[in-house]
């Protein structure tokens, strides 16, 4: 039962994950800064404003699911579960190694996310003083 419990915990997560990438993907994440450097050039600003409003989503989706992420992490190396499960304990030790990589994976999304955004605000804020 306890090992059901966490394959379903595991699966809730990856899927709430899969739905962040979504938004993410109007946020151009395939783009390279040096991509978005470009396109904004020629971008209107109401264009800039919908993509700064587009990554700021992206980023609360992230940021949001990070957090989900990190407080299963801590539920799971605070050791609450091992007692209970006595010798599933090497499941959870993998499934907490997951949660870990999902976790790096998405701090990664976050800072190009934000790398990316800046772009489109610079060029913005650029529109406002010029």
């Amino acid at each position: 039962m306890l090992k059901t419990l966490s394959c379903a915990l595991l699966t809730g997560l990856l899927l709430g994950l899969t739905s962040c990438g979504g938004g993410a993907a109007s946020a151009d994440e395939g783009k390279t800064v040096a991509e978005i450097q470009t396109s904004v050039q020629e971008a209107d600003k109401s264009t800039l404003e919908t993509a700064v409003e587009s990554y700021k989503t992206a980023i609360a989706s992230n940021e949001s699911a990070l957090e989900t992420l990190q407080e299963k992490i801590k539920e799971l190396s605070g050791g609450v579960l091992d007692g209970l499960l006595g010798g599933k304990g090497d499941d959870v030790k993998a499934d907490l190694t997951k949660l870990q990589e999902q976790a790096t994976d998405i701090t990664a999304t976050l800072k190009a996310l934000k790398e990316k955004m800046a772009v489109y605000a610079q060029a913005l804020a650029g529109m406002a003083s010029g």
